[in-house]
């Protein structure tokens, strides 16, 4: 593809080449100037790209298969070094292992993404919120977490209650 520019289509038409027969993406071969779109989040200063990187294949679970960590490591390497800098994780990817190969592939790195996790206890109140918030910096090995979202809000804790965690931690 020398002399011609890469678009979004065909970047993600490159990945899907890319697949391995289990169906997981194992590592973004393209390494170069990837015209790539950012944009600012309403109400903040961040500042991310209009592609994002997802993680849930990181965490080796049964929904999506076997990935070696090192496979994990090299898509995330290739997704900055392309000009990604959304990358998309959870606490309930594997029990949190999306979160610990995530936090392993960003040594070094941490400060060139915007790294976006979220919670889905069971019972998000304030105290829970707070909690797995910290679980969440241990596993991604960082001191703070750009975007902090809950999954799935739950009938059973008044949303006051689950605003009122998030607020402390903005703090």
């Amino acid at each position: 593809m020398s002399g011609q520019e890469l678009t979004a289509k065909m970047i993600v038409v490159r990945v899907i080449q890319l697949l391995n027969n289990n169906g997981i993406i194992l590592y973004i071969k393209y390494r170069g100037a990837l015209p790539m779109n950012y944009i600012k989040i309403k109400n903040t200063d961040i500042i991310v790209s209009q592609m994002a990187l997802g993680t849930w294949v990181f965490s080796n679970d049964t929904t999506w298969g076997s990935q070696e960590d090192g496979l994990s490591i090299k898509t995330t390497h290739a997704a900055i070094d392309a000009g990604i800098t959304l990358i998309d994780t959870a606490a309930m990817y594997g029990n949190g292992r999306s979160e610990e190969v995530l936090g392993k592939a960003l040594k070094g790195r941490r400060d060139k993404v915007v790294v976006a996790t979220k919670t889905a206890d069971a019972h998000p109140d304030k105290e829970t919120v707070i909690k797995a918030c910290e679980d969440s910096l241990k596993r991604l090995d960082t001191d703070y977490i750009d975007i902090y979202q809950i999954h799935w809000l739950r009938r059973t804790v008044p949303f006051s209650e689950t605003m009122e965690g998030l607020l402390k931690l903005h703090k």
